[in-house]
């Protein structure tokens, strides 16, 4: 299958979409009972995910909740792979676990993550307060030189989530202003010096971050995009239900939502489907919060139903969306592509568009999912028009 298939209804409109296995290159496994809740609903129709290593773990790292070790990754890895089993997944094949940059990571580990096959990539995260479990690592413009070649070397990704929670003087930067000063102040210097490192730019979410990408003709610097940062802008986080879209980075405006948009459905070869699928039990994104009380992050089973409908907006619902979603992230890892008859489908569905939220019982909570409201007519709720 090169291009979906489109079906249409008696009326001559959209009934279903079918296209091939998707990838999703950024996702967040949790840990514990919420894993077990919300990783079936993450890889079901998924071939690989790539698994972000602040996830947490009850014996992990010092207690710092981030996964730096092979040690650690492996047992989030099985326990993974045992959910996949426990509820029957048969098309997900497996997660590509990744490391947290800090100073555990030596030449020796890079090159073992080279000959690897279930680690893929070195995290580099912000200052404490970037995001969840950040702030304890190495940032990526301070890691060992030796670590640097030895990357190059055996052709291994830095994945970089490029903002910065303060300026060189120790004053706090604006939320929606953190990625572009780190792409302009730290980044952009730091691709310079080391034009032939592979570096991934997470969840671009700004014109800055886009630019930098495209400015590198050598193809090395590439990045992921989320469904959030091209179906919504900052106005979703005025609304009731605003709390469920905090997430880092911010939502911008609508001259960086469109910016995105335009990369990706262009057809851009270094874009790919990151999600950024980052649930969180519902007592820390309820609306009774203030909105910088609420916690970073928003979870997302359908973000291909809204990957989707972007697409179809812009009348690019083509080889270009299975490239984005199904090909670029396999391609990346040298792994192999999903089949022409691997495929998946999403169905023309306005009222189950926005999934009801996720039981986790053994904390006595849920995890709602980005646009949500338990009134299903309120007008904040988000509208996709397509459930997946």
């Amino acid at each position: 299958m090169q291009v979906p298939k489109i079906t249409l209804d008696n009326n001559g409109n959209i009934a279903s979409i079918t296209t091939r296995r998707t990838t999703c290159t950024h996702a967040h496994a949790r840990k514990g009972a919420l894993l077990k809740a919300t990783v079936p609903a993450l890889i079901r129709h998924h071939k690989y995910v790539l698994m972000m290593p602040n996830n947490g773990y009850d014996n992990d790292e010092e207690g710092k909740g981030i996964t730096a070790t092979f040690e650690s990754a492996y047992r989030i890895y099985h326990q993974i792979m045992d959910v996949k089993a426990q509820h029957g997944i048969t098309g997900f094949d497996f997660p590509l676990m990744t490391l947290y940059l800090t100073d555990l990571i030596t030449p020796d580990i890079v090159e073992q993550i080279a000959r690897s096959k279930f680690v893929f990539a070195i995290k580099s995260y912000p200052a404490h307060g970037g995001t969840t479990n950040s702030g304890h690592g190495i940032p990526f413009d301070e890691m060992s030189i030796d670590v640097i070649k030895a990357m190059i070397r055996c052709n291994v990704q830095l994945l970089v989530h490029a903002e910065d929670v303060h300026d060189k003087h120790g004053r706090s930067i604006d939320f929606e202003d953190r990625e572009g000063h780190c792409v302009e102040h730290r980044l952009r210097p730091f691709r310079e010096k080391y034009p032939d490192l592979r570096i991934h730019g997470e969840h671009a979410s700004t014109i800055q971050m886009f630019e930098l990408m495209e400015e590198d003709k050598t193809g090395k610097t590439t990045l992921g995009v989320t469904p959030h940062h091209m179906f919504l802008n900052r106005e979703a986080l005025t609304k009731s239900n605003g709390n469920l879209a905090r997430n880092m980075p911010y939502l911008k405006g609508p001259e960086h939502q469109e910016k995105a948009i335009d990369v990706v459905t262009s057809g851009n070869p270094n874009v790919d489907a990151g999600s950024d699928h980052a649930p969180h039990p519902y007592r820390l994104k309820h609306p009774g919060l203030k909105l910088e009380e609420a916690a970073c992050g928003c979870s997302l089973p359908h973000a291909h139903a809204m990957y989707a409908k972007v697409f179809l907006d812009r009348n690019a619902l083509d080889h270009r969306y299975i490239e984005f979603t199904a090909l670029r992230g396999p391609k990346r890892f040298g792994l192999p592509l999903p089949a022409e008859d691997d495929v998946i489908t999403i169905h023309a569905d306005s009222v189950n568009d926005i999934p009801d939220p996720t039981p986790v019982p053994e904390e006595s909570d849920k995890v709602a999912h980005l646009g949500w409201t338990e009134d299903p007519m309120h007008p904040d709720r988000m509208k996709i028009g397509y459930a997946i």
